[in-house]
Parts: structure tokens; C-alpha cells; sequence
């Protein structure tokens, strides 16, 4: 698996051996929205016309496309784990999410925003199956 990133949208990529091509997927949005490319060159180009096709098709049916991602997210944990963390944000005089914000910012926040950036790893081209496939946008109840 790898990432890739335009704008604001990142996609998760990954091998679709039924295809024998490479697969993106956009991230968290609940749109589904996926692209095909035999290489890195057809999965950029693909990618850029899903995008563009995804902002086309919102804006023809009236409807705002989905933020990627709007700074909320659930973190599922034991209930003793959640009372811990909600005692210790008490005692810090601060609520549960400001709380996990400071420690997700001091255990790596830094770090995060810097493996998010990074350049993904190279991916292999492929030189077998179909010719890149324009984007598929479908909306999820």
C-alpha cells in the first residue's frame, strides 16, 4: 500500500490483481471515488481526473463535496483506558479532547505531519493489463 496525495484529497493505492493494475481509493470521504493506472504516471493523470470528475458530479447534482477530513475523528478503547484519560484530562483542567490533541501533539504530532508529507515509496510499474480506466464516482448512503 501506498499514498498519494493532490490537494487537499489523499488516495490509499494498492495492487488489484484481478485487474492486474493498480487501484487508488480517495480517503475518508464516504463518496467512493477510485481510479485505476498500470504506472505511476497513469495513476497521477487518473487521479487528477477522479478529482475533477468527483468536484464535476457534486456540483451538477447540487450537492458540496465532502471535506477529507475535518479534524474529528473516533478512537474506540476499553472503558478503563477512557476513564483514565478522562481523569487525567480533568486534573489538567482541560476537556478529553484537548487532552488527546496535547498528547497526540507530544508523542509524535510533529512527526505525523512529517510522515504525512514525506514522498510516498517508489511503486513498480506494471506493463501488464488494461489501459487506465477514467475515475469511478458512486455515492455511499
Amino acid at each position: 500500500m501506498s499514498i498519494m496525495e493532490r490537494g487537499v484529497y489523499a488516495a490509499q493505492i494498492d495492487l488489484d490483481p484481478d485487474e492486474g493494475m493498480f487501484r487508488g481509493r480517495i480517503l475518508n470521504i464516504r463518496d467512493v471515488v477510485t481510479f485505476y493506472g498500470r504506472s505511476v504516471a497513469d495513476l497521477e493523470r487518473e487521479f487528477d481526473r477522479s478529482i475533477a470528475t468527483y468536484l464535476a458530479v457534486c456540483e451538477e447534482k447540487g450537492i458540496e463535496p465532502e471535506k477529507p477530513f475535518s479534524g474529528q475523528f473516533i478512537v474506540r478503547t476499553s472503558p478503563e483506558l477512557h476513564r483514565a484519560a478522562t481523569i487525567a484530562a480533568a486534573k489538567a483542567g482541560t476537556s478529553l479532547n484537548a487532552w488527546v490533541e496535547n498528547i497526540l501533539a507530544s508523542l509524535g504530532g510533529t512527526q505525523l505531519l512529517s510522515v504525512a508529507s514525506a514522498p510516498a515509496p517508489k511503486t513498480t510499474k506494471s506493463t501488464k493489463g488494461r489501459a487506465a480506466r477514467t475515475a469511478r464516482v458512486r455515492r455511499s448512503a
